[in-house]
C-alpha cells in the first residue's frame, strides 16, 4: 500500500503545480511560484550599459475583458533575445508570470478583473537582471 501512495501523491502535487502555471500565460516559460529561488532573488541587478527594453503592446492604460488574450510585445536595443541565455521576464503587480526566450512577444490569458502593473525586464544567461526595464498599467474587466 505504501508503494502506491507516494507515486499517487507525487502525481497529484505535479498536476496541481501544472494547473496553477497555466492560469496566467500560454503555458510557456513560467516559474510555478512566479519567482526565482532564494539565491537568484538576492542577485544584484546589472547596469543597463545601453541595453533597453520597451513595451510595444499593449498600450499603457489599455482595457481588456477577462476572456481576452493579451499579447505583450517588446522591442530591445543592444540586447539580443536570441543570444544564448538572454531572455526577458514579465511581471504582473510585482509577481513574475513568464520568462521569454527568443521571441519578442508572449500571450497572457485568464487574468482576473483588476488593474495591473505590467513590467518587463531583461535577464542574461546567469539570470542576472538588468536594472531598468519598462512598465505600463492595464485593466481587466468582466
Amino acid at each position: 500500500m505504501k508503494k502506491f501512495l507516494f507515486p499517487l501523491l507525487l502525481t497529484i502535487v505535479f498536476a496541481f503545480v501544472l494547473s496553477a502555471c497555466s492560469a496566467t500565460t500560454d503555458g510557456h516559460d513560467m516559474h510555478s511560484g512566479g519567482e526565482h529561488d532564494a539565491g537568484e532573488a538576492t542577485m544584484q541587478k546589472l547596469p543597463n550599459d545601453g541595453r533597453k527594453i520597451e513595451i510595444l503592446s499593449p498600450a499603457d492604460g489599455a482595457v481588456f475583458k477577462t476572456e481576452d488574450s493579451i499579447v505583450v510585445e517588446v522591442a530591445t536595443e543592444n540586447f539580443d533575445v536570441a543570444a544564448e541565455g538572454n531572455h526577458w521576464h514579465i511581471f504582473l503587480n510585482g509577481n513574475e508570470v513568464a520568462m521569454v526566450y527568443s521571441d519578442t512577444n508572449r500571450a497572457l490569458r485568464g487574468l482576473e478583473p483588476g488593474t495591473y502593473e505590467l513590467k518587463v525586464t531583461m535577464t542574461n544567461i546567469d539570470h542576472a537582471e538588468y536594472e531598468e526595464g519598462d512598465s505600463i498599467t492595464i485593466t481587466i474587466e468582466k
